[in-house]
């Protein structure tokens, strides 16, 4: 599917407006121009989460009524200032405008310089719990159909082809824009992918973003969650590109198919232990220039290790409602495949991911407005 329009305005693969391709700076509340006003314009009501750069708080406009998330920046020390990764995650929500990337409506502040507080968007769920809550809904299913309890180990594809499809067009829809802006994430997993009622999904934690160029320079690469990581950052190269986060998306593919992450690793060696042993060993043919990575010769892997991928992900014409397989079509496993190269400069780009041929087969990408309803925290 290419970008349309609809009244004049553009349009990405699931109908949503997209924004323009000059990245702007979006037009909110911005506290270096216009200075932020009190948090006490907002009722706080859950907290929902504590992370490492802050604590997430459900709120309420008091005026307006609206719903939001209020994400307190965690300051360690007054002295130090405002937090590095807080002030590169504020610059890069307000410079990047796209329906499926989280919106900062606003910066607010408390009676105390240390309390400083991002507004955002609000959303009951984060992907991680929308799965836990469809493969359990899945799973009780498929018990009242065919009698037996699948348990806790069995992989069971939990979203139809089509709802596969409708999440996978909007993540990529986020990240194709992201890349063209000339940003990576750096850190994309399934807990830092939002889920609304409305079906809609928004990428978030922007904390390890960071602007990119051409030349690539070298960056660290002690980032991405270790399940999410390529196998280019565990061999320890330190020149990367938007190649990292298409890997990143070829796990949560496979974490939506299934529910369960694919690559589940206990430390850097036996991460990229799981990962050959699905996808293959390396040799100079499938990953040019590996062995001249600084992890290299660090790593051992067995001699008969083989790709392996399509055992996992079965061919089959079309997935039954009581089919347990995790089927995709050929065309689902390329994209899949070449989302999980090993070598990130044959690695499939995020341009050519979503308009893949995937996408155009049937069936087609369910709308976001009948996607599966997930409530907050709900069954």
């Amino acid at each position: 599917p290419g970008v349309g329009s609809f009244n004049g305005t553009p349009t990405g693969p699931l109908g949503q407006a997209l924004a323009p391709p000059s990245c702007v700076q979006a037009d909110v509340h911005n506290p270096l121009w216009w200075g932020c006003r009190n948090v006490n314009h907002y009722d706080r009501l859950d907290r929902l989460q504590e992370g490492a750069y802050g604590v997430v708080y459900k709120a309420k406009n008091k005026k307006t009524g609206e719903l939001v998330a209020l994400k307190k920046v965690k300051m360690n020390n007054r002295m130090e200032g405002f937090p590095i990764t807080a002030l590169r995650e504020t610059n890069v929500l307000l410079a990047l405008q796209h329906p499926n990337i989280v919106g900062v409506l606003e910066m607010v502040v408390g009676r105390e310089l240390d309390k400083v507080f991002m507004v955002m968007e609000y959303f009951e769920n984060d992907l991680k719990q929308v799965l836990t809550i469809q493969k359990e809904r899945r799973r009780n299913q498929l018990k009242t159909h065919l009698g037996a309890d699948l348990g806790d180990d069995q992989h069971t594809q939990i979203f139809m082809a089509q709802e596969v499809k409708c999440l996978m067009l909007q993540i990529l829809s986020a990240i194709e824009y992201m890349h063209r802006c000339w940003y990576i994430h750096r850190d994309l997993k399934t807990s830092n992918i939002l889920f609304n009622m409305k079906g809609k999904l928004a990428v978030c934690d922007f904390g390890l973003a960071r602007k990119i160029g051409d030349p690539i320079r070298p960056y660290t690469f002690n980032v991405v969650t270790l399940w999410y990581r390529p196998p280019e950052l565990l061999m320890g190269t330190r020149e990367y590109s938007t190649a990292v986060d298409m890997w990143s998306i070829g796990c949560i593919f496979a974490e939506i198919m299934t529910g369960d992450a694919l690559f589940k690793g206990t430390s850097q060696t036996d991460q990229i232990q799981k990962i050959f042993s699905i996808v293959g060993k390396p040799t100079p043919e499938k990953w040019a220039g590996y062995e001249a990575l600084p992890n290299a010769k660090v790593f051992k892997w067995r001699a008969d290790m083989r790709p392996r991928l399509r055992e996992l992900f079965p061919c089959t014409s079309q997935a039954s409602f009581t089919s347990t397989a995790n089927a995709l079509s050929e065309t689902g496993f390329d994209l899949l495949n070449r989302l999980l190269h090993m070598d990130p400069a044959q690695r499939i780009n995020a341009d050519d991911a979503l308009n893949h041929a995937w996408f155009q087969e049937s069936p087609l990408a369910t709308p976001r407005a009948q996607m599966p309803i997930f409530p907050q925290g709900g069954p």
